[in-house]
């Protein structure tokens, strides 16, 4: 399933979206970290996903098992997401979508028990 949703705000501790809210509410994702000077980290406004699958980091440290997160939200995390690609650059947004293809195909294999 694909959803594509309009974002109005991408800041995970602040935003209104009810889809956001409820996956939030349900344990499903949190705030990706930024790391300090003082060797701690502070929540930034990006939604923590997996650096190589762009699957959710739910609020126990463990992936969820299909929901992927790419574009808007990651801003934050990743820089680039917004821009649209240019001919024959290696823009973010391609190797996101890349990376959530493959990840998606291999969720659906396991789920079919390929």
């Amino acid at each position: 399933m694909l959803v594509d949703a309009w974002m109005h705000l991408h800041d995970v501790s602040r935003t209104r979206d009810v889809l956001l809210g409820h996956l939030i509410e349900a344990g499903r994702l949190r705030p990706a970290l930024h790391p300090t000077a003082d060797g701690g980290c502070r929540p930034s406004a990006a939604i923590d996903v997996d650096p190589a699958t762009s699957r959710l980091v739910r609020a126990d440290g463990t992936l969820d098992p299909a929901v992927h997160l790419i574009g808007i939200p990651l801003e934050d995390l990743r820089g680039d997401t917004v821009i649209s690609p240019m001919p024959g650059a290696d823009a973010t947004m391609l190797r996101e979508t890349d990376a959530v293809s493959r990840s998606a195909l291999a969720v659906l294999a396991r789920r079919r028990g390929a």
